[in-house]
């Protein structure tokens, strides 16, 4: 997926989580700062950077919502396919 397509993702993905009142704080808040660190690495003109914390915590995540948001599990487990075929 290239950084566009992930570009995309990041943003359906924070469109989901604004959507949702189920969710804790914690988790949203969580879940927005991996957002946040996602956007920061795209965005950076050098190599890709290496980042295991924030895969490990999304997949995390979306072990978490697996079966009350589908949707979001779908959106992170993308996300953190892509990120690793980018290096980051």
């Amino acid at each position: 997926m290239p950084k566009e397509k992930i570009r995309e993702t990041v943003t359906e993905l924070e469109s989901e989580l604004g959507g949702l009142e189920s969710m804790d704080d914690e988790t949203r808040q969580a879940l927005l700062q991996a957002v946040d660190e996602i956007r920061t690495a795209l965005a950076k003109d050098g190599p890709p950077i290496q980042n295991e914390s924030l895969i490990d915590r999304l997949k995390h995540s979306a072990e978490n919502f697996e079966d009350a948001h589908p949707n979001i599990t779908r959106l992170i487990t993308g996300l953190v396919d892509s990120l690793r075929q980018i290096g980051i």
